[in-house]
């Protein structure tokens, strides 16, 4: 059940095994679950077998462009770990990074925040208000705002919430830091 979550109100959305789900289903793979009241559950993940492995890809390391390094990015995501490894790696290439953990918390930064923000980067689904919600709001304030989604979800799940840019950019989670960083680099090349 995608929305179910033991977790406090407000604290997370319940997604972390529809996501696992997900990607172990999309990966020909599947999930057995056994759970026992009291003792807790055991979740065994099964993924089909390859012959040979490929060669892993080796993402290119980019020194910082003029165009990223420098640029302001608001990076919303509820979970605290993916949002701190994210504004690592985006700090490192030079970038300003605003922290949120909600969409909520996103606007009340924005509105603090006297100087411009190029990029909103924003999870899909999240506690208190979505990121095209967040987005919407964001930009009836700051026009020249760009979008960058980032979801367990497929792109697919856009449709339902829809994009108030008409142009965003998605990202499905896992991604690659270097696609992020390349998504950054292109919405903002045409910065002022």
């Amino acid at each position: 059940e995608p929305y179910f979550t033991t977790k406090e109100m407000e604290k997370g959305t319940g997604l972390g095994l529809a996501t696992v789900y997900g990607i172990v289903e999309q990966s020909g793979g599947s999930i057995a679950v056994e759970s026992e009241p009291g003792a807790g559950s055991t979740f065994r993940v099964r993924f089909p077998q390859v012959e040979g492995l490929p060669p892993a890809p080796v993402a290119p390391v980019h020194a910082p462009s003029r165009s990223v390094a420098g640029a302001t990015v608001l990076l919303t995501e509820d979970e605290s770990n993916i949002r701190e490894a994210l504004a690592e790696y985006l700090e490192n290439l030079g970038i300003v990074v605003l922290q949120a953990e909600d969409g909520v918390d996103a606007l009340e930064i924005a509105a603090r925040h006297d100087g411009r923000i190029d990029v909103l980067v924003t999870d899909l689904v999240m506690p208190r208000m979505s990121g095209p919600e967040l987005a919407t709001r964001l930009l009836a304030l700051r026009k020249d705002l760009k979008v960058i989604y980032v979801s367990g979800y497929t792109p697919e799940t856009m449709s339902e919430y829809g994009d108030p840019t008409g142009e965003a950019v998605f990202l499905q989670k896992p991604f690659l830091l270097a696609d992020l960083a390349k998504s950054i680099r292109e919405v903002t090349e045409n910065r002022t």
